[in-house]
Formats: C-alpha cells, structure tokens, sequence
C-alpha cells in the first residue's frame, strides 16, 4: 500500500505513477495559483517569472526525482507538463506552435530532461560518497545475497534508470563514473556535466 514520506509518494514495486500524478497536481496548482498576480502581469520582466517559475513550480515538479525509478513514459508526462506551463507563462495560445527547444530558449530555461538527468545524478554521486553502511546506500546498490528472482522480466531499478542516464549523457559505465565523481567536490563535477547535458538533449531533439 502507498504511503507518504518526506513529501513523496512510496509505492510497492517501484510504481511511480501516483506521486508523478500528486508531483503534477501540485505544480499546476503552484502555477495557477499566481497566474493573474505573477505570470500575466507585463510590468514583471520576464527574467523574475523564470526565477519564480524554477523556484515554485519546477522545484515542486521535480521533488524529490533524484531517487525516482524513472521510464521514458514519465519523462515525457513531466516534460509535458513543464512544457504546456511554459506556453502559458510566454503567453501563447492554445492554437500557436511554439516549439520545445523555443520556449526554454526564450526563457533561458534548462531543459525538463537536462534537470532530471543533473538530480538522478546528484543524488548517485552523494551516496557514492556515503559510507558503505549507511542505509540509503544500501537500499540503491545492494544486490540479493540469497535466493533467486522470480522468471521473466527484471523489476525496473533505480540503478537502471542511472545507468540509463549515463548512456544518453554519453558519459562513462556506471564503474569508471562513479569512481570519478568519489570526491569530495563531486557537486562540482555533476555542475561541470551542464553543457555535456545540454548537448545530448539537443542530439534527442534533431534524431
């Protein structure tokens, strides 16, 4: 049964779809909220709303994504809602055709899978660094001691989602990455992988 920690949803079998559904309800409210105070007011340049915007809705969008087991069709619903947000922030309507890459440019705005892929790796990189005991680094590394799984499929991992991150950065396997960023500035070496990010966002953009 699911149950609330922290601000998250926790669900058996790593089934996301319900915080994603709260994570998505919250951030619409977040943006609605002010819509006629913040986002329709002319006079507020449009460098603030961005602030604002990354500040309450997008940081209420993405609580908590770091540790998310993440498939492809979540990323497409966070990005759609970051996106249809966006418009409305811009002022376009319904009928206008404004193009991803368009928007966050004219908002000077990372884009929804360059934050996702920067939090999961964040967080893969602070428990690297933790000591080999503690539980959050047991939780997300640890591998069965006994016993066996069930036949078919794998159940989809956190580390799956990471090592799926690392391949479209186009950084190294998980085992050269990770002894890279065993460092104590490792917050520096994720900040240093912005561009590397960006630039694989734009290769998924143009395929």
């Amino acid at each position: 049964e699911a149950f609330n920690y922290l601000g998250s949803t926790i669900c058996p079998k790593n089934d996301m779809s319900e915080e994603l559904r709260r994570r998505v309800g919250l951030a619409r409210s977040s943006f609605f909220r002010l819509k006629k105070r913040l986002w329709n007011q002319r006079g507020v340049r449009r460098c603030t709303k961005t602030r604002m915007f990354s500040a309450l809705v997008s940081s209420t969008l993405l609580y908590g994504s770091g540790s998310w087991t993440r498939r492809e069709l979540d990323t497409n619903q966070l990005e759609t809602t970051q996106y249809r947000l966006a418009r409305l922030m811009l002022g376009s309507r319904p009928t206008d055709r404004v193009r991803m890459t368009t928007a966050y440019s004219e908002l000077s705005m990372l884009p929804l899978r360059v934050q996702l892929a920067e939090r999961t790796l964040s967080w893969a990189a602070r428990l690297i660094n933790l000591p080999g005991d503690r539980l959050p680094r047991l939780l997300m590394f640890s591998e069965m001691a006994e016993g066996k799984r069930n036949r078919g499929r794998p159940t989809f991992r956190w580390s799956d989602t990471l090592k799926a991150v690392l391949k479209w950065a186009g950084l190294p396997a998980y085992q050269d990455w990770a002894t890279e960023v065993q460092s104590e500035d490792w917050r520096s070496i994720i900040r240093g992988y912005r561009e590397n990010l960006c630039q694989s966002f734009q290769k998924w953009r143009d395929r």
